[in-house]
């Protein structure tokens, strides 16, 4: 509710990333906004954001391992 109603506590790291946080004030609510944000910042095709995202939602730790890995 801070963040509605005080745009100021709203902090973006990169421009990217307000593109796809703005309309929910900073902060990862949608499953989609984790692929968009694979696909942006971390150069994801759209087919392993979604791997990323269900691997993500299934707590899955060994693909998410081998994401983490991808992108270092």
């Amino acid at each position: 509710m801070k963040r509605r109603c005080n745009p100021s506590f709203v902090m973006h790291e990169t421009p990217e990333l307000e593109k796809v946080l703005g309309i929910t004030y900073g902060m990862i609510i949608y499953q989609e906004q984790i692929v968009q944000i694979a696909v942006e910042l971390a150069g994801f095709s759209i087919e392993d954001g979604y791997s990323l995202r269900r691997a993500l939602s299934r707590k899955n730790p060994y693909t998410i391992d081998r994401y983490t890995k991808r992108s270092s």
